[in-house]
């Protein structure tokens, strides 16, 4: 992450941002950490409520399922307003846009004059887990900071640097796969940890189980449709971590106790059709009990 943060903060203070910066990267990579620095370091503590503006999708419940809308032209307008305000002695203006994969094409067009025609000291920061959501007018007027995932061994090497003890740190790494800023606020949060080891243990279970206990498991589970889309990014990151742990020499020694019976190919395509299935329910209307069964009967 620092690295990626001293990359931002050199291009603006040669002055060459044109006027937003892309920070894409998987689900806690820090991406959003870095902006948080970002701000921190150019903008006094007392200035941030007046130079500061986030915008994220609102989240809306239907049908038991929990949504999130697209970011609107309305929001975007009111941002861009927000921007367009003098600051008291050429102050650094800054806007964080959460999920910006979520900005439907109107936003996205009303945005883009902004970065076109920049202000002096005004930046916009898109934060996103896939940057060709964006449009590629915005993306080539943009500066592009790509985050990826850690090697578990220098997030174990930082939580020792914070006294955390092995135990915590084995538990919080193996849950938090390569996500260094998902390691770090997981282990502050034991009812979290103890949430995700219970879905570790179903999912161990469940691929372990034959195929008429896999219907009945996968039902319950889909059930609970609200906090489905977490499970399944939790799954995916636990299947990842067996895989390597199966089939990457640079991971066998890593304690991860996984005991599937599945061969490379079996792990690959389950890994696909939960990628699969995890943006459908994201994005669209699936049957996640439909979908599931089909990514599970193998």
């Amino acid at each position: 992450m620092f690295s990626n943060f001293e990359k931002i903060q050199n291009i603006f203070n040669k002055g060459v941002f044109g006027g937003s910066c892309i920070l894409s990267g998987p689900k806690g990579s820090s991406k959003l950490e870095c902006a948080n620095l970002f701000v921190k370091n150019n903008i006094e503590k007392s200035d941030i409520a007046r130079n500061v503006y986030i915008i994220k999708p609102q989240k809306i419940v239907k049908k038991n399922k929990i949504r999130e809308k697209e970011i609107s032209i309305k929001q975007v307008r009111e941002a861009v307003f927000f921007m367009n305000l003098k600051t008291q002695k050429d102050q650094k203006k800054i806007c964080l846009i959460k999920k910006s994969e979520k900005l439907n094409l109107q936003s996205q067009n009303a945005l883009l004059k902004s970065i076109e025609e920049p202000k002096k000291n005004s930046i916009f920061f898109l934060i996103t887990e896939n940057e060709k959501r964006l449009l590629p007018t915005i993306r080539s007027r943009s500066v592009l900071v790509k985050f990826g995932l850690k090697d578990p061994r220098i997030v174990k090497k930082q939580l020792r640097q914070a006294s955390y003890s092995d135990e915590e740190i084995e538990k919080v790494v193996l849950l938090s796969w390569g996500k260094s800023g998902g390691a770090k606020r997981l282990i502050k949060n034991k009812a979290k940890v103890r949430e995700l080891e219970r879905e570790w243990s179903f999912l161990k279970d469940l691929l372990a189980s034959p195929i008429y206990k896999k219907i009945n498991l996968l039902k319950k589970k889909s059930d609970d449709i609200i906090k489905f889309a977490e499970v399944l990014d939790l799954w995916i990151v636990l299947l990842t971590a067996g895989l390597e742990k199966k089939y990457c020499e640079k991971f066998k020694n890593f304690s991860f106790d996984f005991k599937a019976d599945l061969n490379q190919k079996q792990f690959l395509n389950l890994l696909n059709s939960l990628l699969i299935l995890r943006n459908k329910i994201k994005y669209s209307n699936a049957s996640a009990k439909l979908a599931l069964e089909t990514a599970f009967l193998i």
